[in-house]
């Protein structure tokens, strides 16, 4: 399968350490999926590279805003699916 998966370590506001995973396959995305999917993988670099932490709060912010739209999208997707499969059942 083609895909993905981060895993990267940050602390909390408690400063305790924790880790955070983020992974995909790519054969099963819509296209539409698959941009927010790109910028979901653009952030989580970007994470990488940051160097304080309002930069850090600042793609942590945007990234939590791209998988919630991903989310928003599949749910859409498996929505009309189930539609889908109900018509076909009837």
């Amino acid at each position: 399968m083609e895909g993905w998966t981060f895993l990267f370590l940050f602390q909390n506001q408690n400063n305790e350490n924790q880790v955070c995973e983020i992974s995909a396959n790519l054969a099963s995305m819509s296209p539409m999926s698959t941009q927010t999917d790109a910028l979901v993988k653009k952030l989580c670099g970007k994470l990488l590279t940051v160097k304080t932490e309002a930069e850090i709060d600042t793609v942590l912010s945007e990234l939590r805003n791209a998988l919630q739209e991903h989310v928003r999208l599949a749910r859409n997707s498996l929505g009309a699916q189930l539609e889908t499969l109900k018509r076909k059942s009837r």
